[in-house]
């Protein structure tokens, strides 16, 4: 999916039960080739919830020798690169853990909610690519310094790489205000 928007949108009653009925248009690009069968990620999380501030670390484990991308998908539907960043290199050693952000690390991830919200589930997708590249190119700047834009470009850029150069996995959390 490369584009994505919203049409119809109305609140329904299912059984006792109140529901948000959404009706979507996309546009979907195939995938070029075939995925590589031993090209793999493992990713862990410190933990699956979190209280505002308090902060997220990751361990990435690839199959083969690669150059990740690690993203923050935000329910509001756009992503802040995490990295590449300009205080760590990408570069990941196949079949050895790759810590994000790692003990000797200048910097950290505390997580925040976006405005308005006392609770939230964001998204971490992690994308190990053969060779170095640049997923998003263009965009605001994020809280973490880096390039924050859509969903949308994230998987156009993703749908112009050949299938066999990636690998991606997904992990979620969820974040509470501070008591």
């Amino acid at each position: 999916i490369t584009e994505m928007s919203i049409t119809e949108s109305k609140n329904v009653i299912i059984g006792s039960n109140l529901a948000r009925q959404v009706s979507l248009e996309m546009t979907v690009k195939p995938q070029i080739g075939d995925c590589d069968p031993y090209f793999s990620l493992r990713v862990q999380q410190n933990r699956s919830t979190f209280e505002e501030g308090e902060k997220l670390k990751l361990s990435i484990t690839p199959s083969q020798d690669c150059y990740l991308s690690i993203l923050n998908l935000y329910s509001n539907d756009t992503v802040s690169i995490l990295l590449p960043n300009e205080y760590k290199d990408n570069y990941a050693k196949a079949n050895t853990a790759f810590q994000f952000p790692s003990e000797r690390d200048s910097f950290s991830i505390p997580l925040s909610l976006l405005p308005g919200k006392n609770q939230d589930v964001e998204t971490i997708m992690v994308v190990a690519t053969k060779k170095p590249i640049t997923l998003i190119r263009t965009g605001t700047m994020s809280s973490y310094n880096t390039v924050e834009s859509s969903i949308n470009e994230l998987m156009s850029a993703l749908s112009k790489l050949p299938r066999s150069e990636y690998e991606f996995a997904f992990i979620s959390y969820s974040i509470y205000k501070k008591k």
